[in-house]
């Protein structure tokens, strides 16, 4: 029997989550940093979906929605995903999307039409999960430096640009700026005293670690600076209590991939970011 229901209280969700968490963490690294910076107060989201599927009286999937964001879906089985699916149809308006596991997304976006046979699908933006399996750091010129707040308006318009970049609500992106800033998780890559790229990185969570966003801005890329800040992000994420370290990848970016390949990062799995639009 599946059973899916909705959870008001993220440390009651946390519990429920505990197993999931901790058997497929890297893959659920989303939810469990969210889940961490809710708990602990660094967002807010108050009117926030915590959403659990149970099947035999196990938890057998993970979902939340944290507007702005699209609602997300954790790996899940497909039956799974479609309850999740109907729940989302009948407690809320129409949604902006669907983000998350990319077989857990498609099914559920089916569902969902079936419900809303308005809603098509504007725009698919196909990411992949890589884990770090063997850091390797490219010689490229420069060093790198913690960004401070005094750095706020130098990374402000990085940030802005990274989120037209990647198709992100802006205020969701400057939410993570705050954050990387507030805990001196953001890094700088300098080439003779000036700031050519950034990258950011997330505490432990489930015992994954994330780098992102990373960004060098037009006028510096193809010089290796954003592979020089990602590798040195990835090496300061990974503190005793880091069992994995990860990031995720734009799947139409090869270059990007590639990079990430060289510096020891390995492909894990698929997910999808997916907007809603109304009409043919």
């Amino acid at each position: 029997m599946l059973d899916v229901r909705v959870v008001a209280d993220p440390d009651e969700f946390f519990c429920l989550a505990q197993p999931l968490l901790a058997s497929q963490p890297a893959e659920h690294t989303t939810i469990a940093s969210i889940l961490r910076d809710v708990r602990t107060g660094a967002r807010l989201y108050p009117d926030a979906m915590w959403i659990v599927a149970v099947a035999d009286g196990n938890v057998a999937g993970l979902a939340m929605w944290t507007a702005p964001w699209p609602p997300y879906l954790g790996p899940m089985l497909a039956a799974a995903a479609s309850a999740v699916a109907d729940l989302l149809a009948d407690r809320t308006g129409v949604v902006p999307g669907l983000n998350g596991e990319a077989a857990a997304v498609r099914t559920a976006i089916r569902r969902y039409q079936e419900h809303h046979p308005g809603v098509r699908v504007a725009k698919t933006t196909g990411v992949r999960l890589h884990r770090l399996e063997g850091l390797v750091r490219p010689e490229v010129a420069g060093c790198v430096r913690a960004a401070t707040w005094d750095d706020h308006d130098l990374v402000e318009p990085w940030y802005r640009d990274f989120a037209v970049d990647v198709g992100h609500d802006p205020i969701g992106v400057m939410e993570s700026m705050r954050i990387h800033l507030d805990r001196s998780t953001l890094l700088l890559w300098e080439v003779d005293g000036r700031a050519v790229a950034m990258a950011g990185r997330t505490p432990s969570a489930a015992g994954v670690a994330r780098v992102g966003p990373v960004y060098p801005p037009l006028a510096y890329r193809r010089h290796g600076y954003g592979a020089a800040v990602t590798a040195e992000a990835s090496a300061r994420a990974q503190a005793p209590d880091v069992k994995a370290v990860v990031l995720f990848t734009d799947m139409a970016n090869p270059t990007s991939n590639k990079i990430y390949a060289e510096i020891g990062f390995r492909p894990v799995r698929d997910y999808l970011e997916v907007s809603f639009g109304q009409g043919s």
